[in-house]
C-alpha cells in the first residue's frame, strides 16, 4: 500500500514466487484513492506507525497474490491466500495474524465486504519463552562492538530495558542526569513512562555524543555506512543496529538466534534475579499486564537455584 521497508522484506523473501515479486515491485510504484483511503483509515484508528507499516505491506501482498481489484475479490480468494501463506510459505503464527488482521480491517473499514472466511479464521499463537543471555554474555557481546555509536545504543537498550525504537528515539533532553531518570516517549500503545538510567550509561552516552555533537539526535546515522563516517540527519535504522549486534555474537561463537529484543528480555530477567520486585520491573518495561512480566520469572536461573536450596532446607529434618 505504500513504499515501505516492510514490503521490501516481503518482496525479497526466497519463498515467494518470481511472479509475486514482480507484481509487488510494480504495485509499489503506483498508488490509488483506495490505497490512500486505507492508510488514512489506519491513522484514524490510531494504530502505531509500526502496525500501519505491517498492515499496509500485508494488504499490498494480498492484492499482488490475487491480482484483482477490490470489487472483484471473492471469499475463496481470501481463503486461498491464507491457506497459501500458512501451508505453502510456512509463515509464523504471528505473521499470519498480521495478514489476517490487516485484511479484516481493510474489508471492514476501508472497503466494506462481508466475507465468511474473515469471520471464521482463527490462529492460535503458542507463546514460547524468550531467549535470554546471562549477565556475562551480555557484557561479552556488547563489549565486542567497537563502533562507539552502536556500542552506546546497545548499552542503553540493555541497561534501561528499552525496545529498540524507544532507544533510538531518545534525546538528551529526555535524560535527567541529576535524578538518574530517563523519559521514554511515544512507546508501544502511545504511552510515556519513566525508567532509571545508570550513571555509567549516562557517561557512555556523553562520551559517544562528543564524537558527533549533533544538535538534536543522540544516534545519528552515518553518511558513509561502509567506513562508518559522517553525521546524518536521521537516526540509524534498527536493522543496522541488529546486524551489528548479531555480527558481534557470531564473532564470539554464539549460535543461538539472538535479536535486539533479547537485550530487553535479559534486562528483565537480570533485574528479577537481583531482587527488583516484579511490579517495579513491570513499570520499567511499560507492561500493561503483570502476567507479561511474570513470564520472566520462568527464566531466572538464580531464583530457581535459591528456591531449590530452600526446598532442600525444608526437607532436611524429615
Amino acid at each position: 500500500m505504500s513504499n515501505i521497508n516492510d514490503v521490501k522484506r516481503v518482496r525479497n523473501s526466497a519463498r515467494m514466487s518470481k511472479v509475486l515479486r514482480k507484481r509487488l515491485k510494480k504495485m509499489r510504484k503506483h498508488t490509488s484513492p483506495l490505497r490512500e483511503r486505507f492508510l488514512e483509515d489506519l491513522h484514524f484508528h490510531r494504530f502505531r506507525e509500526a502496525t500501519i507499516i505491517k498492515y499496509s505491506a500485508a494488504v499490498l501482498t494480498f492484492f499482488a497474490y490475487t491480482w484483482k481489484k477490490a470489487k472483484d475479490v471473492t471469499d475463496d480468494d481470501i481463503r486461498n491466500y491464507l491457506r497459501h501463506i500458512e501451508f505453502k510459505l510456512n509463515w509464523s503464527a504471528s505473521t499470519l495474524m498480521i495478514h489476517y488482521s490487516a485484511l479484516k480491517f481493510f474489508f471492514e473499514s476501508s472497503y466494506p465486504r462481508d466475507f465468511k472466511t474473515l469471520k471464521l479464521y482463527r490462529q492460535r499463537i503458542v507463546k514460547a519463552l524468550p531467549e535470554v543471555l546471562s549477565q556475562a554474555e551480555v557484557r561479552q557481546i556488547i563489549g565486542n562492538v567497537k563502533d562507539v555509536r552502536f556500542h552506546a545504543a546497545l548499552c542503553l537498550i540493555y541497561s534501561c530495558g528499552l525496545r529498540v525504537r524507544e532507544a533510538l528515539n531518545v534525546r538528551f533532553a529526555d535524560i535527567d542526569a541529576v535524578q538518574g531518570l530517563l523519559k521514554i516517549r511515544n512507546t508501544k500503545g502511545g504511552k510515556n513512562r519513566v525508567a532509571p538510567i545508570p550513571r555509567n550509561t549516562i557517561r557512555i552516552l556523553r562520551e559517544m555524543w562528543k564524537t558527533h555533537r549533533h544538535r538534536e539526535l543522540l544516534f545519528p546515522c552515518y553518511t558513509d555506512p561502509v567506513r562508518l563516517r559522517g553525521i546524518g540527519k536521521k537516526t540509524f535504522s534498527s536493522q543496522t543496529l541488529l546486524v551489528c549486534f548479531q555480527r558481534s555474537a557470531v564473532e564470539l561463537g554464539f549460535k543461538r538466534p539472538l535479536n535486539l529484543h533479547t537485550l530487553r528480555h535479559s534486562f528483565a530477567t537480570h533485574a528479577l534475579e537481583e531482587g527488583v520486585p516484579v511490579r517495579i520491573v513491570q513499570e520499567y518495561l511499560g507492561h500493561t499486564d503483570l502476567r507479561t512480566t511474570m513470564d520472566y520469572l520462568h527464566l531466572t536461573s538464580k531464583l530457581s537455584r535459591v528456591g531449590s536450596r530452600k526446598l532442600e532446607t525444608l526437607m532436611n529434618d524429615l
